[in-house]
Protein backbone atom coordinates (compact mmCIF):
# COMPACT_ATOMS: atom_id res chain seq x y z
CA UNK A 1 0.00 0.00 0.00
CA UNK A 2 1.79 3.35 -1.43
CA UNK A 3 -0.89 5.77 -1.29
CA UNK A 4 -4.23 6.32 2.09
CA UNK A 5 -6.44 8.85 1.67
CA UNK A 6 -9.06 9.35 4.31
CA UNK A 7 -9.81 12.78 3.14
CA UNK A 8 -13.49 14.20 4.86
CA UNK A 9 -12.75 11.27 7.40
CA UNK A 10 -13.15 11.44 11.08
CA UNK A 11 -9.32 11.84 12.82
CA UNK A 12 -8.95 12.61 16.39
CA UNK A 13 -6.73 11.26 18.96
CA UNK A 14 -7.93 7.74 19.36
CA UNK A 15 -8.06 6.88 15.38
CA UNK A 16 -4.70 8.27 14.50
CA UNK A 17 -3.31 6.24 17.77
CA UNK A 18 -5.14 3.34 16.16
CA UNK A 19 -3.64 3.91 12.72
CA UNK A 20 0.06 4.92 13.50
CA UNK A 21 0.08 1.58 16.09
CA UNK A 22 -1.35 -0.71 12.99
CA UNK A 23 0.40 -2.05 10.13
CA UNK A 24 -1.53 0.25 7.35
CA UNK A 25 1.23 2.93 7.64
CA UNK A 26 4.31 1.20 7.02
CA UNK A 27 5.45 1.91 3.59
CA UNK A 28 2.82 4.85 2.65
CA UNK A 29 4.25 7.29 0.17
CA UNK A 30 1.16 9.35 0.03
CA UNK A 31 -1.29 9.80 2.93
CA UNK A 32 -3.56 11.87 2.77
CA UNK A 33 -5.60 13.48 5.81
CA UNK A 34 -7.42 16.56 4.06
CA UNK A 35 -10.70 17.74 6.30
CA UNK A 36 -10.39 14.96 8.56
CA UNK A 37 -10.94 17.46 11.52
CA UNK A 38 -7.75 16.40 13.14
CA UNK A 39 -6.37 18.24 15.52
CA UNK A 40 -2.94 18.56 17.74
CA UNK A 41 -3.39 15.44 19.57
CA UNK A 42 -4.31 13.51 16.25
CA UNK A 43 -0.83 15.11 14.55
CA UNK A 44 1.37 14.80 17.49
CA UNK A 45 1.23 10.42 17.18
CA UNK A 46 1.40 10.72 12.95
CA UNK A 47 4.71 12.81 14.02
CA UNK A 48 5.53 10.06 16.58
CA UNK A 49 5.15 7.49 14.25
CA UNK A 50 8.60 5.44 12.67
CA UNK A 51 6.46 3.44 9.82
CA UNK A 52 6.00 6.72 8.75
CA UNK A 53 9.52 7.35 7.50
CA UNK A 54 9.09 6.25 3.77
CA UNK A 55 6.10 9.18 3.72
CA UNK A 56 6.67 11.55 1.21
CA UNK A 57 3.33 13.48 0.50
CA UNK A 58 1.51 14.29 3.51
CA UNK A 59 -1.58 16.92 3.43
CA UNK A 60 -3.06 17.99 6.61
CA UNK A 61 -5.35 20.81 4.66
CA UNK A 62 -8.36 22.00 6.02
CA UNK A 63 -7.75 20.87 9.81
CA UNK A 64 -7.55 22.31 13.11
CA UNK A 65 -4.18 22.77 13.89
CA UNK A 66 -2.00 24.86 15.66
CA UNK A 67 1.47 26.30 16.21
CA UNK A 68 2.23 22.83 18.49
CA UNK A 69 1.39 20.53 15.31
CA UNK A 70 2.90 22.63 13.23
CA UNK A 71 6.49 22.30 15.17
CA UNK A 72 5.66 18.28 16.04
CA UNK A 73 5.75 17.81 12.16
CA UNK A 74 8.62 19.61 11.58
CA UNK A 75 10.30 18.01 14.58
CA UNK A 76 9.70 14.79 13.63
CA UNK A 77 12.77 12.54 12.72
CA UNK A 78 9.78 10.13 11.40
CA UNK A 79 9.67 12.59 8.62
CA UNK A 80 12.55 13.61 7.41
CA UNK A 81 11.58 12.40 3.79
CA UNK A 82 8.65 14.53 3.34
CA UNK A 83 8.90 16.49 -0.27
CA UNK A 84 5.50 17.88 0.54
CA UNK A 85 3.86 18.87 3.19
CA UNK A 86 0.04 20.59 2.69
CA UNK A 87 -0.99 22.31 5.76
CA UNK A 88 -3.35 25.06 3.75
CA UNK A 89 -6.47 26.22 6.00
CA UNK A 90 -5.14 24.40 8.82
Amino acid sequence: LEAISLENGWLNEIVAEALARGPLLRGVKTLDLTNCRAGPGAVDWLAGEPSLSACEDLSLADNDLDYTAASALAQSPWLANLRRLDLRLS
